[in-house]
């Protein structure tokens, strides 16, 4: 990790020192544990809006979810099958992007 100095309004600061520390609000050990969270936070909001997908070291575009939903329809036999493959499909989608809307297999057309 690298060291990175920022100038934070007085007010900022204050609800940051009320979520974290030794208090009975705290959600963070340290400041510093704050703003790793937010940024990486902010990061996956804003790549996932550009339509890029970051994970641990690697930023990457977004799997497309037809190309997802295709492949999970070339390995099915059967429709009982399909819909098993289409629902794991959405469910490991959903784990990537919880933003995603929902998804259901309803069947072929």
């Amino acid at each position: 990790m690298k060291i990175v100095t920022v100038n934070l309004p007085e007010s900022h600061l204050v609800a940051i020192k009320y979520l974290c520390g030794t208090g009975e609000h705290d959600v963070y050990p340290s400041r510093s544990e704050f703003v790793r969270v937010a940024v990486k936070n902010q990061l996956i909001r804003d790549l996932t809006l550009q339509g890029v997908l970051m994970q641990p070291g690697v930023i990457q575009k977004k799997t497309n979810i037809n190309e997802i939903l295709g492949k999970a329809r070339l390995k099915a036999k059967t429709d009982e099958e399909l819909e098993e493959e289409t629902n794991l499909a959405l469910e490991n989608l959903r784990a990537l992007y919880p933003d995603m809307p929902e998804y259901k297999f309803i069947g072929e057309a």
